[in-house]
């Protein structure tokens, strides 16, 4: 072993025929054992004070002129173009939209006609005899629910139920207007 390749620090590698560049300067090497550090050094320079009397005599620093404020550019407060060009699409879409509920608000009226009170009162007793058959079915039930299928035959039937009782009052107002099926 090269004991000057050990204790120098160099960028030759061990083998002679190989040199790699240097990329950067080295740091000075660490002190041996049998060198003494230099001991008791001290200065007599007032930090303090040398700091303020350079800070004193020192140039002051260039200010950077105050930025101008937002509300003195020339667009301020008006409404960017791309906006405008968004809402009069925008606008001309809502126009389109009513018109086409025009159309079709008249066009649902000359097919709507007024229920007469015998097809109102028809329908209602049908309604009528409809739930009390499910009631009855409901009834015959048996009270020990055990099993799947028996649960949801029950809730079955109470949604059926249910669905009856609202159509017989929504039947129950003075003025329905159905679809005329003619058209």
């Amino acid at each position: 072993i090269n004991a000057e390749y050990m204790g120098a620090r160099t960028c030759e590698s061990a083998v002679a025929a190989f040199k790699r560049p240097c990329p950067a300067p080295l740091r000075p090497a660490v002190p041996r054992v049998s060198e003494k550090p230099v001991m008791g050094l001290t200065t007599e320079k007032n930090f303090v004070v040398a700091n303020a009397v350079e800070n004193i005599l020192s140039a002051p620093k260039k200010s950077t002129p105050a930025p101008l404020p937002l509300t003195a550019s020339r667009t301020f407060g008006k409404v960017p173009k791309y906006l405008n060009r968004i809402n009069a699409a925008i606008s001309q879409e809502y126009a389109y939209i009513n018109e086409m509920n025009k159309q079709q608000s008249s066009g649902e009226n000359e097919r709507m006609r007024l229920m007469t009170d015998q097809e109102k009162n028809e329908t209602i007793a049908g309604l009528k005899k409809k739930w009390d058959e499910t009631h009855k079915l409901y009834q015959a039930l048996t009270f020990n629910i055990d099993t799947v299928t028996k649960v949801s035959r029950k809730e079955g039937l109470e949604v059926e139920m249910e669905q009856i009782e609202k159509a017989i009052q929504k039947l129950s107002k003075k003025n329905i207007y159905v679809y005329d099926d003619m058209y």
